[in-house]
């Protein structure tokens, strides 16, 4: 009797662990994956039926985490330290630990796709980030040269070359100051150390020398014709993508034909289940890989736009924001020196600037017509020049020639 109660028994629980792998299939068939989604998105519906929706209140910040990490200025450590400072909380209310951190950063579930026992497949929820982003923090992740977080963190770490032998600027601290040089790898001839505090002045310098200050018509000109330029520039690129993403709708609309085709053979009778299921897959991951290709494309004409938005505002407001990045936002003043310059070189103690593209067509034009702008005083008084007293007849003596010797009237000194 009791053998009779255990075959039972293990009967009923095979077949509960078939039903549960059933109603799971066809929840990812369905595009939805049969567990709790990861931070970031919530679930809604009702039972039997229910979705996974982004969070308005969580999904903003899962987003800039994968921005700031991409930005490749944080190391997982620090990451998990910003987004805490942001306000990221898990579920209960706690804080979120670098492991939990670094499982969201290698989630494909924020980019579309279901990972149910190492298998991605095709999802319908709505993503919060693009493939491209989330390849992006794949990399720096597993980059050797990903950031790290370190017990000390000068300003420039990592930013600065050698102009004579490109070798990267060490920076050590001496007294409560930070002081940079080369390490002299190649033979170099540099020598001394440099303030940070020094560099940061000269940096500071360069930055003055894009910001506009005045906001007439004039000024709305200069950018305007800016834009006009950085449209020039991408002019090509941009016809190029608008032919590539024509030719990639053409083939996702193939493909989406061949996917009707071979639901309609399968329901036929025309095709057996195995070869159904392996063709499905083999068109699914061709429509993704397009889809993703698109994606890309059309993000490329949309970071365009943004980076002339983008110009626009740090011409305008470069200085005063660089000023007001104190010492706990060193991150950021890295990644603005990253947005205004490229190759930074000092040479001598001296900071050589060189900026990118849309800012050395501002600073070319800027001298020109800084001194266009500036206002001419005109005046019809004629010009005041010193008045020398010895060469005025106002001031001439009454008998330029004196008499030698004791006065002809002296007069008693009171």
């Amino acid at each position: 009797m009791w053998r009779v109660k255990v075959a039972t028994a293990e009967y009923y629980i095979r077949l509960l662990s078939e039903n549960v792998k059933k109603g799971q299939k066809e929840k990812l068939a369905q595009g939805w994956l049969p567990a709790k989604p990861p931070l970031g998105y919530k679930t809604v519906g009702e039972k039997g039926r229910k979705i996974h929706v982004p969070d308005e209140e969580t999904s903003p910040l899962v987003i800039k985490l994968f921005e700031l990490y991409a930005s490749g200025q944080y190391s997982v450590k620090t990451i998990t330290e910003k987004m805490y400072e942001l306000g990221m909380r898990s579920r209960s209310g706690r804080k979120v630990y670098k492991a939990h951190i670094h499982r969201l950063l290698c989630e494909p579930f924020y980019y579309g796709m279901n990972n149910w026992r190492n298998q991605l497949t095709q999802g319908n929820h709505q993503p919060i980030i693009t493939k491209e982003l989330f390849n992006k923090v794949q990399t720096i992740l597993r980059n050797l040269s990903a950031p790290k977080h370190r017990r000390h963190n000068p300003l420039f770490r990592g930013v600065f070359r050698c102009k004579e032998c490109d070798c990267q600027i060490t920076w050590e601290t001496h007294k409560g100051h930070w002081y940079g040089h080369c390490n002299h790898y190649r033979n170099c001839t540099q020598k001394g150390n440099i303030r940070e505090d020094l560099i940061d002045d000269q940096v500071l310098n360069a930055i003055f020398g894009i910001t506009i200050f005045r906001d007439d018509d004039k000024v709305v000109n200069l950018l305007s014709w800016t834009q006009e330029a950085l449209k020039e520039m991408h002019a090509e690129e941009i016809n190029y993508r608008d032919k590539a993403t024509g030719e990639l709708q053409k083939s996702l609309e193939m493909v989406v034909k061949r996917l009707d085709h071979l639901y309609d053979d399968k329901i036929d009778g025309k095709i057996s289940t195995e070869f159904y299921q392996k063709k499905f897959e083999q068109y699914q991951k061709e429509q993704q890989d397009i889809q993703n290709s698109i994606d890309s494309h059309l993000n490329a004409n949309l970071k365009y736009y943004e980076m002339g938005i983008t110009v626009i505002e740090v011409v305008k407001h470069a200085k005063a924001i660089y000023e007001r990045m104190g010492p706990n936002k060193l991150e950021d003043k890295r990644m603005m020196l990253a947005l205004i310059f490229e190759n930074l070189k000092i040479e001598n103690g001296e900071f050589m600037p060189t900026y990118r593209k849309p800012y050395q067509m501002i600073v070319s034009h800027l001298g020109a017509f800084q001194a266009k702008i500036e206002p001419k005083i005109k005046t019809i008084e004629p010009p005041k020049k010193p008045m020398n007293k010895r060469e005025s007849s106002g001031f001439a003596a009454a008998c330029p020639t004196w008499l030698r010797g004791w006065d002809s009237n002296p007069r008693p000194m009171d």
